[in-house]
């Protein structure tokens, strides 16, 4: 069937900072442009501040790819870099570690004579600084006057909402507020840019979804631009709800009263409060010109629901291939896998072996093979349940449409980046390969995750050709990584469940404490002999072709044996 041109998977929209997605406004370009101009010279220290959404991050990520022939940092991306500056601000400037970048107050100026040692020009963007801690706004400067006395030249982007001015202005931080150069400040999109804006989204390389076609009439915009107040990260969620009601409702086109009824809705109801704030005030900012403000709700007729198809196609699963068992040095202990040819290939690619079509979608097939291969193990008493572990009891449902996982999770994504996340696994699980893309996104950015170079490599893997995947997949292989440390923390799993066609899903998050390369998953198939078996993926999630009766993760360390394993989780079909 053909797919609509509004299928809800479309990139365009979505709230990852890429640059690729960046529209430059007349104030965005001349904010660009002045900073690019004035880093290298002294003063040394640029701020950048804007409310939230509107692009500040971006922009930053925009100006560091214009630096050629700089060495570029980058920080912030998660507030455990903001706390811990000595170990990742070389870490970001890509030095070796040193104890002698450590001490408190030594650190910088030791830190200095090793970038000065390099003969680089050097940019540190330190982004959310409006949420560092005093000491770190002392480290940085420290990190200036170093470079001053020792001679190299470093240039500091402080990135952060308008908070971050305050901060700045405090007595407590005159040291570094006397290195400011250039203050700067995104405002918000006018109406016309908002139009431009939209465009520009549509037009993305990659979106063959509405080629051709103009989406919102100037009402709709009107109606956008007023909700949104010129906002980009909101008006990229409005836009998503928009064209996820829009596919539901079977139209091609929406125009102005389609968008008031949609998302006046939404507003009474207070699902929009995150981000226009409750229906008593968001609906009171007036429109430029004669757009009309929101009226009250009108239904949205939507298209009778179609049953899910599913994307994965099983086979009859072959016998499993037994490996003999590890001898244990005490007690009993199950077998671990040999890894060699071909499967030891297929260790990234979760249990599925994708390739991708024009639409995006990974065509999936879940063979016996796919897995790595699965050895039973000696019988044993099933384990309890214990603490880490989640509740038991799961609905079986149809095979989700992963679509419309994909749709969901760039429709909360902006609130819920956490959510956002276990949607796209999901996505991702059920065969479609943008979301792993996207997954591989917030792995490498700390959005809404803990950032996981090794997570973000197996997902853009996994997401084959789809975007940008391969070029990220060569820079992460391509990046120096510290050695793997031992991991002290076990994972922690997130999402179970069955479909009524048999499958299973899992997933977990890594240690909190630092990534790891690979897990095993232990889990005892349910209806079985009882005998529990093991698999390993660099992923975060497993589609399994079979039901499972419980289950764990295992982080493995650095040389291939087991680490912290969370408690088992039961998976209780009981609740249909």
């Amino acid at each position: 069937m053909e797919r609509s041109p509004l299928a809800p998977f479309c990139p365009s929209f979505r709230l990852a900072p890429d640059p690729g997605f960046l529209y430059l406004s007349k104030s965005h370009r001349r904010v660009q442009d002045d900073i690019l101009a004035r880093i290298g010279h002294d003063p040394a220290v640029l701020v950048l501040t804007g409310g939230p959404g509107t692009g500040k991050t971006t922009l930053a990520r925009q100006i560091a790819s214009l630096c050629h022939g700089i060495r570029v940092g980058h920080i912030g991306q998660s507030h455990a870099q903001l706390i811990d500056l000595h170990h990742q601000v070389p870490k970001a400037l890509g030095m070796s570690c040193s104890p002698a970048f450590d001490h408190p107050q030594s650190g910088p100026r030791a830190l200095g004579r090793a970038c000065a040692d390099t003969g680089d020009r050097i940019l540190l963007i330190v982004d959310e600084a409006q949420g560092m801690p005093g000491r770190g706004l002392d480290y940085l400067a420290g990190l200036i006057d170093a470079a001053a006395v020792e001679g190299w030249s470093i240039s500091l982007l402080l990135v952060g909402g308008i908070e971050l001015e305050a901060r700045l202005a405090s007595p407590a931080h005159c040291l570094l507020r006397a290195w400011i150069g250039g203050r700067f400040r995104l405002a918000p999109l006018g109406q016309d840019e908002t139009s431009d804006y939209v465009a520009h989204r549509f037009r993305i390389p990659g979106c063959a979804c509405h080629a051709g076609i103009k989406v919102f009439d100037a009402a709709g915009i009107g109606h956008l631009h007023a909700l949104s107040r010129g906002v980009p990260r909101v008006i990229n969620h409005l836009v998503q709800i928009c064209l996820f009601e829009a596919t539901a409702a079977g139209h091609r086109q929406v125009d102005g009263a389609f968008v008031e009824a949609c998302l006046s809705s939404m507003i009474q109801d207070g699902r929009l409060a995150h981000l226009v704030g409750p229906a008593s005030k968001g609906v009171q900012a007036h429109p430029p010109g004669n757009v009309p403000v929101f009226a009250s709700p009108r239904p949205v007729a939507r298209s009778p629901a179609v049953p899910p198809q599913p994307v994965v196609a099983v086979r009859p699963a072959q016998k499993d291939t037994p490996v003999p068992a590890t001898p244990a040095a005490s007690g009993p202990r199950l077998a671990r896998p040999h890894h060699a040819g071909l499967a030891a290939g297929l260790a990234g690619l979760l249990v599925l072996l994708p390739f991708g079509d024009s639409s995006g979608r990974m065509q999936t097939t879940i063979t016996a093979a796919a897995l790595l291969p699965v050895t039973p193990a000696a019988k044993v008493a099933p384990p309890q349940p214990v603490a880490q572990g989640l509740p038991g009891r799961v609905a079986v449902d149809a095979p989700p449409d992963p679509d419309r996982l994909l749709s969901e999770a760039l429709a909360v994504e902006g609130a819920d980046p956490v959510r956002a996340a276990q949607l796209y696994t999901r996505a991702a699980s059920w065969g479609n390969a943008r979301a792993a893309y996207y997954l591989g996104q917030l792995y490498e950015t700390g959005i809404g995750l803990e950032a996981d170079p090794y997570r973000a490599a197996a997902w853009y893997e996994a997401a084959g050709d789809i975007g940008g995947a391969p070029a990220r997949l060569a820079d992460l292989k391509a990046a120096s990584r510290p050695q793997n440390p031992e991991p002290s923390d076990p994972p922690v799993p997130v999402f179970q469940g069955l479909s009524a066609q048999g499958q299973t899903e899992l997933q977990w998050q890594g240690p909190a404490t630092a990534p790891v390369p690979r897990f095993t998953v232990e889990l005892v198939p349910a209806g079985g002999d009882e005998q529990a078996r093991r698999v390993d993926t660099a992923l975060s999630a497993l589609l399994l072709p079979y039901p499972v009766a419980q289950w764990r993760v295992i982080a493995l360390r650095p040389d291939g044996t087991d680490g912290p394993a969370s408690g088992w989780s039961r998976l209780d079909p009981g609740a249909r």
